[in-house]
């Protein structure tokens, strides 16, 4: 409130001079009697206008001010009854003055300047602090002379900087500093997103002034001639959660779609991220997190590591994979071989941790690679993707790294930087051949169509990467999952996948070009995407597979590490027994989510008949002659039944198995783990008819 004591009329201001802005200075104060009456005396000459916010002092500072205004025209005082907080004085004080900017009284090109009253600020550094407002600069934030400053104040104060500097977008050197200048204008701008609570002021208009695109100066050097903190580390602490705070609500309303109301920006939307956040968080209390294409990764990051430091190679193959025939790179080159690195140190945890990081780099590669992405309105849109979702929580491992490397690819080729853009495109394609290639060829193809701009650069960065790309490409083309199948098998496999990969890739694109018509219909065509997105994450995640009408749509398998942790203790009753040697190849019939046990062999030096990809395990109904040609196609000594396959592939081979045990042809070599699963010694029947030479002439494919 306005004190009581009656202050000259604002209008009788001293008018600006031709040429030069007003300069009106901005005091809080909470029980400074001792020092307030010297600054004010220092400070009043050098401006047209000040304006002192008592904060509820109980000491005499009111009286102090009351009696140093009695000869001052142009200072006025505003008091709370009760101290409320140094943010609060400001923002008393700011919104004062944009009241006077709308009746004419303050120009939105004056300057503000805001100055402690315990002599911290010395007025003789006034010319310093506005020489670049003068040269440009929206915004002064004074750099303190710390030379009097404690190392731990100091320490605290480079973390905040630093802190700040994520969150606008600008490196900060003194983001805490209370001596600053600003021109009126940017300043209410800032205002309207500004909330403040006890210090956090100073850092939250710090970030909010560089997101809206004003010039922010924080170079200059000035004197601290004392130094005094009544800081704490609760407001540390509140310093640091008001800077995200600050950046939310600018990101959030600052383009509020048409008919969303601010407080859904506010405190509903950051839910949805909120929610996201801790999807990942609960991914990473998972060792071994399960879901439809997780293991894969688990067992070959522990081969690459286990052959990486035991004998300090890497081998082609991957003698625990497909009989001894699959390649250790089928795809996943470069993430796989990092997370090899750390896989002594983090263990399987480490595979979880990546493919959280793998999520997270191809979000913030697409909020890279189209800036209007950093719209949060926008970015819910792109993690809301059910294929995105699908991506993550399915653990497309290989596919989420792709993505990331393939928006820095187009990003680098839009800026011309052409080495980026070859190593970019190299890692891409060697992450994912398939889906990052298809996805490469297509921009390059675009490019050479209708970006004359770029064709003949680019054509030659990808003439110069081709050859790096070839033993990526032979590798996946050669692996067996794709050698055994048909190429019409294959053909069909990527088609339905490019659908679901096709939109991750192409959302920021696409989410640009909608915005703005995505901004003014956002309730109605959310509510759309929405009720389409749920229940296409239902299906992606299998939970419809058994509900009629939906297993042709739906996926088999789960998002189970979600749900439930993995458990091996079925495999290790079995792995101890007398049956289980190692090289002894398996067949093991699981859930699509639950192929640990899988893992658990090939970790004991078990060999599996198959690759761990789907077109590989040949999940399906069998003859008999078909059935034996397949298992000595592929050398199977024993196969593995859990009891939870049945109901996620209602096949016939379980059954098959029980009536050869039953006939004699076969024998059940271990049942226990509460019957969870069964293995069968299938030799016998293996070797009851010729041995085919490959695993086509078995007519499976």
């Amino acid at each position: 409130m306005i004190a009581t004591r009656a202050q000259p009329e604002i209008r009788g201001a001293v008018p600006p001079q031709v040429g030069r802005p007003r300069l009106i200075a901005v005091m809080p104060a909470f029980n400074e009697s001792e020092t307030i009456g010297g600054v004010l005396d220092r400070l009043y000459p050098l401006v047209d206008r000040l304006v002192i916010v008592d904060d509820g002092s109980v000491d005499s500072t009111r009286e102090v001010v009351f009696e140093w205004l009695a000869d001052k025209p142009h200072a006025q005082l505003i008091s709370f009854n009760k101290n409320r907080g140094m943010s609060a004085a400001y923002y008393e004080a700011f919104q004062h003055l944009g009241r006077m900017v709308a009746l004419g009284q303050v120009s939105v090109d004056d300057v503000v300047l805001t100055v402690d009253a315990d002599g911290q600020h010395d007025p003789a550094s006034l010319d310093l602090l506005l020489k670049p407002i003068r040269e440009g600069a929206d915004a002064v934030i004074a750099r303190r002379d710390f030379r009097l400053y404690p190392l731990y104040k100091r320490a605290g104060n480079w973390i905040m900087s630093a802190w700040a500097s994520i969150w606008s977008g600008r490196r900060f050197q003194d983001v805490e500093s209370g001596y600053r200048a600003f021109k009126v204008g940017p300043l209410l701008d800032a205002l309207q997103y500004y909330k403040g609570y006890k210090y956090s002021e100073t850092v939250e208009v710090a970030v909010i002034l560089p997101i809206l695109g004003y010039k922010v100066h924080d170079t200059t050097l000035v004197d601290i001639p004392v130094f005094r903190s009544r800081t704490r580390m609760k407001d540390v602490i509140i310093d640091l959660v008001a800077m995200p705070c600050a950046w939310w609500r600018v990101m959030a309303a600052r383009r509020l779609p048409h008919g969303v109301p601010t407080w859904f920006a506010y405190w509903v939307l950051p839910l949805f991220f909120a929610a996201a956040g801790l999807g990942l968080l609960r991914m990473l209390t998972r060792r071994i997190y399960l879901a439809n294409d997780t293991v894969n990764n688990y067992v070959h990051v522990w081969y690459i590591s286990d052959r990486l430091f035991s004998s300090g190679s890497i081998p082609i193959r991957f003698a625990g994979l497909d009989g001894g025939r699959a390649f250790t790179f089928p795809y996943g080159l470069t993430p796989w071989l990092a997370n090899a690195l750390v896989y002594p140190l983090l263990g399987d945890w480490s595979v979880t941790l990546f493919l959280v990081l793998g999520g997270m780099a191809a979000f913030g590669a697409a909020l890279l690679v189209r800036p209007s992405m950093r719209d949060p309105w926008l970015a819910l849109l792109f993690i809301a993707n059910p294929f995105f979702i699908d991506a993550l929580a399915g653990g497309q491992y290989s596919f989420l790294w792709s993505a990331a490397g393939f928006f820095v690819f187009i990003r680098s080729v839009e800026r011309r930087r052409w080495p980026l853009a070859a190593a970019a495109m190299w890692f891409t394609v060697t992450t994912h051949p398939i889906e990052g290639g298809l996805a490469v060829a297509a921009y390059v193809a675009f490019c050479a169509a209708f970006r004359p701009g770029v064709r003949l650069q680019l054509l030659g960065v990808a003439a110069l990467t081709a050859p790096f790309l070839a033993p990526s490409l032979y590798f996946t083309l050669r692996t067996p999952a794709v050698g055994e199948n048909s190429a019409g098998t294959i053909a069909i496999s990527i088609l339905q996948d490019l659908p679901r990969r096709g939109s991750v890739l192409a959302a920021p694109f696409v989410l640009e070009w909608a915005a703005p018509l995505l901004r003014r219909h956002y309730r109605t065509l959310g509510v759309a995407f929405a009720a389409v997105a749920a229940p296409m994450v239902l299906l992606s995640g299998g939970a419809l597979a058994n509900v009629p009408g939906f297993g042709r749509f739906a996926r088999q398998g789960s998002y189970a590490g979600m749900v439930s942790a993995a458990t091996t203790s079925d495999y290790r009753g079995y792995v101890s027994s007398a049956d289980f040697h190692t090289g002894v190849v398996y067949r093991v019939l699981s859930p699509n989510e639950r192929e640990q046990g899988a893992y658990y062999l090939v970790r004991h030096h078990g060999v599996l008949a198959n690759e761990l990809f789907s077109e590989s395990q040949r999940r399906r109904s069998w003859s008999v002659d078909r059935y034996r040609c397949y298992l000595a196609a592929k050398h199977v000594d024993r196969v593995v039944v859990e009891r939870g396959y049945h109901h996620e592939f209602p096949t016939n081979e379980p059954a098959m198995l029980a009536n050869l045990a039953a006939s004699g042809e076969a024998r059940v070599t271990y049942g226990g783990a509460a019957g969870r699963i069964a293995v069968y010694d299938v030799t016998p029947f293996r070797d009851s008819g010729p041995r085919p030479a490959s695993a086509k002439e078995c007519g499976t494919s």
